[in-house]
């Protein structure tokens, strides 16, 4: 009988560790599974911020794209007071009556403060408006004019109403930006 109880305890005590393996491998394996999740997990955030950081430089290419575009279309008074001339005498030359030609020499140019040693574009914008009246399709054809051999101008607003006084006529409202200041 000696025999018989030491077998079959030594049988209980295999299949008590059988179980045990078999209760830990199961666990293991639910171990494994919630790492390689939170990998799966944690690789798509860093796709994802990759993505970010891509979209950041690109960000930064087109804002240094646009400031050379600004700087490019930095515009002297002497050089504004021309580009005026060369406006007016393009009038005389349609047929179109210009007035109230005016400078506005408030900056219009927002001013971003930062701390953080940030470069900034150190520049002034101011609007040249004034009025045009004459046949539509000559006011048409100056707005055209000043758009293609006028690049330091860029047009801010147009409107274009009739006018009381020449039922051929029209009148227009014309805004222009101009960008100067300082090279720096």
């Amino acid at each position: 009988m000696n025999q018989k109880i030491k077998y079959y305890l030594l049988l209980f005590t295999l299949m008590s560790l059988g179980a045990i393996y078999y209760w830990d491998i199961n666990i293991v394996k639910e171990k494994v599974k919630n790492v390689q999740y939170s990998i799966k997990e944690v690789d798509s955030k860093l796709q994802e911020g990759s993505t970010i950081l891509d979209e950041m430089n690109q960000i930064r290419k087109k804002f240094i794209e646009n400031r050379q575009d600004l700087v490019s279309q930095r515009i002297s008074g002497a050089e504004l007071m021309t580009q005026l001339s060369q406006i007016k005498d393009l009038a005389d030359q349609l047929g179109i009556e210009i007035e109230g030609m005016e400078i506005d020499p408030r900056n219009t140019f927002p001013v971003i403060e930062t701390n953080d040693g940030s470069e900034q574009v150190r520049m002034e914008r101011h609007s040249v408006n004034f009025k045009l009246s004459g046949n539509f399709m000559l006011i048409g054809r100056f707005i055209d004019e000043v758009q293609n051999n006028h690049r330091m101008l860029q047009m801010q607003h147009c409107s274009i109403g009739l006018d009381s006084l020449d039922p051929r006529g029209v009148i227009a409202q014309l805004g222009y930006l101009t960008y100067g200041g300082s090279e720096s």
